[in-house]
C-alpha cells in the first residue's frame, strides 16, 4: 500500500517543523495530533533555543523567510560560543566559519602550531572574523563574493522556543497541514503488525500510512514497537538535572552563546531581542542541593524507525541541553525523511537506510557533546574530576588522540561540525598537536608572520565596516515580540 498520509503525534517544534517541510515539499496529506501542554519535543523545555550554522541551512531548503522567522522569534544571530571556566586561563571562543587561511595545501592550524613551536604565542580566534565580530558586536551575513574576507563567516541563531513553534505551525497549516487535538487511547495495527489508525481519547480516530513519534523523551508511540530500546549516555555524562530562568534584557544583545562551568555542572547565556534566557545544569550526585530542577536522561532511541512508525526529536534522541545539538538533530533527520521518503507503508529499506545513517549522526554528536567534560582542566570539583575520568566512547579517543599526535582532524558522515570546528573547539580546550605539518618547516618563519599579520589586518579593516549586531537586528528582522518567553 502506497504511503499518502502521514500522521504526526506531538506538536511543538519537532512536529510542527516536521509538517512544514512535508506540506512544502511534498503533496502528502498531513496531519498534527497536538498534545498540547509544555513543548518538549527537542527534550526539555527552554525559552530559548541555540542552533548550529546548519539551521540557516535547513531553513533556506524549506524556502523559509529567515528575517520573518527571526522578526517572529525575536531571534538574534549567533557567531559562535564564550566558553569559561573550564579550566585556568582566559575566556575562549570557539567561532563558526572559517580561520585564518591555508599556505598552499598547508592547514592554517598546521601553520599556528609551527610558530607556537618556535615560542610564540598565537591565539586560533583571534584569526576567525566571526570571533573578531563577536567581541565587537558586529554582524553582516556572509559575503557572497568568495574574495571577500566576509565570506568566511557563518552563523547560528537564538530564537524563542514557543514563539518558532507557533511560526511552523501556522506555516505548516497555511500549506494545508490538518491539526487534531487529543492524546492516544489506543494504537492499531494490520496483520503485518503495521499501525493503521491511532485511537484518541476524545474519540476521534486518525489513519495513516507513516506515523512520525515527535512526542519527546518518552517517545509515546515508538516505544509501543516491540523492538524499541533506548541506549543512556548517563555513564558517559554525569548530568541529569537542568533549570532555566528567562528575564528581560533591554541591553543590545551579544552576538554569540555563552557557556560558564560552575563547581557541579555548567550554565548557558541565550540572547534573543528584548530578553535572554539561563539555563544551569547539574549532576545530581555532585549537587548538595538541586531543588527546582528537572532531570534528563541522555541517550538514544537504538532503532527511530520501526515499521512504519518514525521517531524525530527528543523522541529520538536526548542530548544534552546545553548544547545547540537538539535542533541540529532535527532538522537533518527531517531532511533525511524527505530523501528516504518511502512509497510503500512497510518502509523496510528506507527505515534500515535512515537508521544506518542515525546512527553516524548519533555518534557525530554525542562526541561533540562529551568533548568538553572529558578533556576539560578544571581540578578540584568532584564533577569535573569524575567527568575527566570518564571511559569515553572509542571513537571520540581516536578523535583526540589523532589530534594530539598529528594535528589531523578524523571526520565522520553525520559530524555537526566540519573540520575547523572541531580545530576550533580541540584548540579552545587545550589541546595542541605534538607535531605539525611537516612541510610547514619549508617556510621561513618571517613569512608566516607576515601571513598572519596579512590576515589580522584584511579582517580588522572588514570588521569597521560592519554594523553593530542590534542595528543589524533593527534593520532587517526587528522583533515582533521582544521579551524572552
Amino acid at each position: 500500500m502506497p504511503v499518502e498520509q502521514v500522521v504526526i503525534l506531538g506538536g511543538g517544534i519537532a512536529g510542527w517543523c516536521t509538517a512544514s517541510a512535508l506540506a512544502r515539499k511534498t503533496v502528502l496529506s498531513v496531519t498534527v495530533i497536538d498534545l498540547a501542554g509544555e513543548d518538549n519535543s527537542l527534550g526539555v523545555p527552554t525559552p530559548v533555543v541555540s542552533t548550529l550554522p546548519s539551521a540557516a541551512l535547513f531553513h533556506d531548503f524549506l524556502g523559509h523567510d529567515e528575517d520573518a522567522l527571526l522578526a517572529a522569534t525575536a531571534g538574534t544571530f549567533s557567531l559562535g560560543t564564550a566558553v569559561s571556566d573550564l579550566g585556568p586561563g582566559a575566556p575562549t571562543f570557539i567561532p563558526f566559519g572559517e580561520i585564518g587561511a591555508p599556505l598552499g595545501p598547508i592547514g592554517f592550524h598546521h601553520l599556528v602550531a609551527r610558530l607556537r613551536s618556535e615560542g610564540q604565542a598565537v591565539n586560533l580566534a583571534n584569526f576567525s572574523i566571526a570571533a573578531l565580530c563577536a567581541q565587537a558586536g558586529r554582524f553582516a551575513r556572509p559575503a557572497v563574493d568568495d574574495h571577500s574576507v566576509l565570506s568566511t563567516l557563518d552563523y547560528g541563531f537564538h530564537i524563542q522556543s514557543a514563539a518558532y513553534a507557533a511560526w511552523l505551525a501556522a506555516d505548516a497549516i497555511a500549506h494545508g497541514t490538518g491539526s487534531v487535538a487529543g492524546r492516544i487511547s489506543a494504537i492499531r495495527r494490520d496483520g503485518a503488525g503495521l499501525i493503521t489508525d491511532i485511537l484518541l481519547d476524545n474519540g476521534k480516530t486518525i489513519a495513516g500510512d507513516l506515523f512520525v513519534d515527535a512526542s519527546g523523551p518518552g517517545a509515546a508511540l515508538l516505544s509501543q514497537q516491540d523492538a524499541f530500546a533506548f541506549d543512556s549516555w548517563a555513564h558517559w555524562l554525569a548530568l541529569d538535572r537542568v533549570a532555566v530562568l528567562c528575564a528581560d534584557d533591554r541591553a543590545a544583545p551579544p552576538v554569540y552563546a555563552h557557556i560558564n562551568a560552575h563547581d557541579c555542572g555548567v550554565r548557558n547565556y541565550w540572547p534573543v531581542q528584548g530578553g535572554k534566557a539561563e539555563q544551569a545544569l547539574l549532576a545530581s550526585r555532585f549537587a548538595p542541593d538541586h531543588i527546582d530542577t528537572r532531570p534528563f536522561t541522555p541517550g538514544r532511541c537504538r532503532q527511530p524507525w520501526l515499521g512504519n512508525c518514525l521517531a524525530l526529536g527528543a523522541a529520538a534522541m536526548a542530548a544534552d541541553p546545553s548544547s545547540p545539538i537538539a535542533l541540529h538533530e532535527l532538522h537533518g533527520s527531517i531532511s533525511r525523511l524527505l530523501a528516504l521518503l518511502p512509497h510503500d507503508r512497510a518502509c523496510r529499506i528506507e527505515a534500515s537506510e535512515y537508521n544506518r545513517q542515525f546512527d553516524d549522526e548519533c555518534d557525530g554528536a554525542r562526541d561533540l557533546m562529551l568533548l568538553p567534560y572529558v578533556v576539560n582542566s578544571r581540578t578540584g570539583d568532584a564533577f569535573w574530576d569524575h567527568s575527566r575520568a570518564v571511559a569515553a566512547p572509542d571513537r571520540l579517543r581516536h578523535r583526540i588522540a589523532l589530534y594530539k599526535q598529528t594535528g589531523r582532524v578524523a571526520e565522520y558522515d553525520g559530524d555537526p561540525i566540519d573540520a575547523t570546528g572541531w580545530t576550533a573547539w580541540f584548540d579552545a580546550l587545550g589541546i595542541r598537536p605534538a607535531r605539525h605539518d611537516v612541510m610547514a618547516d619549508g617556510i621561513p618563519l618571517q613569512q608566516l608572520e607576515v601571513h598572519l599579520d596579512r590576515i589580522r589586518a584584511i579582517m580588522l579593516k572588514a570588521l569597521g565596516t560592519l554594523p553593530s549586531h542590534a542595528e543589524y537586528l533593527r534593520q532587517n528582522c526587528p522583533a515582533v515580540q521582544s521579551r524572552a518567553a
